[in-house]
């Protein structure tokens, strides 16, 4: 067999070099861009849920060095999402969380925009908010954010728009095996928790940017600190471009660990209007309410077992703070259910829900929806040893899956090394000595998972 070039080899980055000399530029720096360019600002709404009743933008119009100032009459009527066409580009009758976008202002300098943002006068009728999801999704919630829901286009997945309990809820995914009710019966002992995780921001180093400017051709030639074909299919999609108008570029990225902005969308409505090339860079205040953060779930597990040890049924319930729009959140909420694969679960009921709440709008950040529901089977794996009195290696090894068995979404597993990880790992640290003695204020402690 010949000698492999990259597997098991340290490989130098292509691009190490010039960005630990500094030669890398990045399109969020000062002077970088294009000549006689525009700088976009976005205002964004201070009510959590509020009709928009008018918007004055007449004196900031009239001000020096603005050239444009657009709202939501000024985009496409149809809506556009990733998952669910809930959104428009720029908010029309009503704004759905702090910092939903209402208008958007390009001049020649970023103190004018900014300047000009304070000159728009906007009426809002404030609106009853919804920010606990359990409540949100009671099929009885007097509070519906979404009305024409039901009209939205969303592709075709069973997991959308199907066995929705509430008018707030816009996915739930399910996925069965065997039958939890008679587990449960079969069972020594039966263990119930509810775990609930926050809201989590990427704070990658380089805020969210976006340089655009049109070609000779008509054509459009977008810069983007974020995923390529991610940002030109929206894009598209939210202004009903053709793919062949936009092109998308990008430039060194400084950090995204999965999130998206939306930048992209602004720059590309004022090139269309006004023509002219501009450049967004948002503060590290607006990738924060922009920006999508980590899901927050609250989530479910009920366990059946037996006294050796044998979990004989789970039962799992997810509900998701999705926040105004869903965006990622749907994506997100499906591949949740991929955590369970590495446990044998004869009899297995999952419940995944996502939520339309009066937030900031969720979506990925690494591990893609299973990281939440790994950390809260994984303590409740802790649990489930505590309360049989086993070791919780044991209890793992006892429990996970072995190559050739069928996992509880119905694929074979062809390989896994789970348990030699567990073995190896549990080697390691020692798993069966003390703790080393505390020294001064540090202590030290095991946990395995």
């Amino acid at each position: 067999m010949s000698e492999l070039l990259v597997v098991g080899k340290s490989v130098i980055n292509v691009d190490a070099f010039d960005k630990v000399t500094g030669k890398a530029k990045y399109a969020s720096e000062e002077g970088i861009g294009i000549p006689g360019m525009l700088y976009g600002k976005m205002l964004y709404s201070p009510h959590a849920h509020a009709k928009i009743v008018s918007i004055d933008t007449s004196k900031a119009a009239r001000m020096k060095g603005v050239r444009a100032v657009l709202t939501g009459k000024d985009t496409p009527s149809h809506r556009s999402g990733m998952m669910i066409d809930d959104r428009h580009v720029l908010c029309h009758e009503r704004v759905r969380f702090v910092g939903d976008a209402v208008a958007v202002v390009a001049a020649d300098t970023v103190e004018a925009a900014e300047e000009a943002l304070e000159r728009i006068e906007v009426e809002y009728q404030e609106l009853p908010a919804l920010f606990d999801p359990e409540e949100a999704m009671k099929p009885d919630c007097p509070v519906i954010l979404h009305p024409d829901f039901p009209r939205y286009t969303r592709p075709i997945y069973g997991y959308l728009g199907k066995d929705l309990p509430g008018p707030n809820v816009h996915t739930h995914h399910k996925v069965r095996k065997g039958n939890v009710d008679q587990g449960f019966q079969e069972a020594d002992v039966i263990i119930e928790n509810r775990f609930q995780n926050d809201r989590i921001i990427h704070c990658q180093l380089e805020p969210f940017n976006a340089v655009c400017y049109p070609e000779s051709d008509g054509s459009i030639t977008l810069w983007t600190s974020g995923r390529l074909y991610m940002t030109h299919g929206p894009i598209c999609q939210a202004f009903g471009l053709p793919p062949s108008r936009i092109r998308v570029r990008t430039s060194y990225l400084g950090g995204m660990f999965g999130i998206v902005g939306r930048p992209e969308r602004f720059a590309v409505l004022i090139t269309l209007k006004t023509g002219k090339p501009v450049k967004i860079v948002y503060s590290r205040e607006e990738c924060f309410i922009d920006g999508l953060n980590r899901l927050p779930k609250i989530i479910y597990i009920k366990d059946g077992v037996k006294k050796d040890g044998t979990i004989v049924a789970r039962e799992m319930k997810v509900i998701v703070n999705c926040g105004g729009y869903t965006d990622h959140g749907p994506l997100t909420i499906r591949n949740g259910a991929f955590h369970a694969s590495q446990y044998r679960l004869p009899n297995y009921k999952w419940d995944a829900y996502g939520v339309y709440t009066n937030e900031p709008v969720v979506g990925p950040l690494r591990g893609f929806g299973s990281a939440e529901a790994l950390w809260a089977t994984e303590q409740q794996m802790d649990i489930d040893a505590e309360k049989t009195g086993m070791d919780p290696l044991e209890f793992r090894m006892r429990n996970t899956v072995d190559e050739g068995e069928i996992d509880v979404r119905g694929q074979r597993v062809h390989s896994i090394g789970a348990k030699e990880c567990l073995e190896k790992v549990a080697k390691w640290i020692e798993w069966n000595k003390p703790n080393r003695p505390p020294e001064g204020p540090i202590r030290y402690g095991k946990a395995i998972a």
